[in-house]
């Protein structure tokens, strides 16, 4: 996430550093500005892995990944702990990618109608 006004440090907060609150206690407003950031890249991830996937996803479901992948994210920020400036956005990523392909096995899984 370069060039994001989220810190890389999870102990430096964004409205400054040497603040204790770190990631794991982003405020309302944070949360906010985080998901306005980042939710337009990851939608447009997620098609494109859909489209990537032949059609065996309706591309509906692409905004329910992205829901559910930042959902994971703000459950784990209290224990990440970033490797680089990008680490942030890259998790994010990886997170969408499994729930992607977590959906994918599942529709693979279900039965064809009979008639």
């Amino acid at each position: 996430m370069a060039g994001s006004e989220f810190p890389t440090d999870p102990h430096e907060a964004p409205d400054g550093p040497a603040s204790s609150r770190g990631f794991g206690t982003l405020s309302p407003q944070d949360v906010e500005r985080l998901y306005r950031d980042l939710a337009s890249g990851l939608l447009a991830y997620v098609e494109r892995l859909i489209a990537k996937s032949g059609g065996r996803i309706d591309h509906s479901e692409a905004e329910d990944i992205c829901q559910s992948a930042f959902m994971k994210l703000l459950e784990a920020l209290p224990d990440f702990e970033p490797k680089g400036p990008d680490s942030f956005g890259k998790f994010l990523w990886k997170i969408a990618y499994h729930l992607f392909c977590d959906r994918l096995k599942r529709t693979e899984r279900t039965p064809l109608p009979l008639t």
